[in-house]
């Protein structure tokens, strides 16, 4: 199994705030780990558009540029989205081994209904390694056990994602199940969004609120826009 590529470099700003929430947030406990691996696409995943559902094909959307949302309906507490316009997010998405966790705190929220694309790659390490105490340096102790609970208990070395995922705005169904409704993209109208396609990454947890470690999972995604 190859080495995924890691990029550090969230802003200062996020991480500012990332550990600032993380400092709101602290405890101890994790998430159970046998719930690591992907989310089945074909039977948990689908775009809405004009009234319409809209299945991925081999993990791809085809959307017009227009509102639209992203149901997940599978099992989770708390599903995420990171999207960017990175060529190379593709290429780390795909390097992904199980377990993939994170850390509580490090999500992100925007406002209701706007996507927030990047241009960035995900930020992810190795596990607790040298590079990641390095970037984070601030991590409470009380982090720093929860991981440590939840490494015993996992198979391997598992993937950290510290990248802000958002999971502000997936409303919950009466079905259960949770939708993400984008009417704009980084602040403005989704028709004014001018890259033809992006990458987006569904995660998904367990994790009630205040959980300090968590095992995610994920499901990549890729969306292009098309004329009409």
């Amino acid at each position: 199994m190859s080495t995924p590529t890691f990029h550090p470099g969230l802003s200062m700003r996020l991480l500012l705030t990332t550990l600032l929430v993380a400092a709101l947030a602290s405890c101890t406990s994790v998430t159970a780990p046998h719930l690591a691996g992907r989310i089945n696409v074909q039977s948990d995943v689908q775009f809405i558009q004009d009234g319409g559902v809209l299945e991925p094909v081999n993990g791809v959307c085809l959307l017009k540029r227009r509102p639209f949302s992203i149901r997940y309906m599978g099992q989770s507490l708390c599903p995420s989205v990171f999207a960017s316009t990175n060529p190379g997010l593709r290429q780390q998405y795909e390097q992904f081994r199980a377990p993939l966790v994170t850390l509580g705190g490090t999500g992100t929220a925007v406002h209701p209904s706007d996507l927030l694309i990047s241009t960035d790659l995900l930020q992810v390490y190795d596990g607790w390694s040298d590079a990641f105490e390095r970037e984070w340096v601030s991590i409470g102790e009380e982090t720093r056990i929860a991981y440590s609970t939840l490494r015993e208990e996992l198979p391997a070395q598992p993937i950290l994602v510290m990248t802000g995922r958002n999971y502000t705005n997936f409303a919950r169904q009466s079905d259960g199940s949770r939708i993400y409704s984008v009417s704009s993209i980084n602040g403005e109208d989704v028709s004014e969004f001018r890259s033809g396609s992006f990458s987006v990454i569904l995660f998904a947890d367990f994790a009630p609120p205040g959980t300090s470690a968590m095992v995610l999972l994920w499901a990549p995604l890729e969306v292009v826009f098309v004329d009409g």
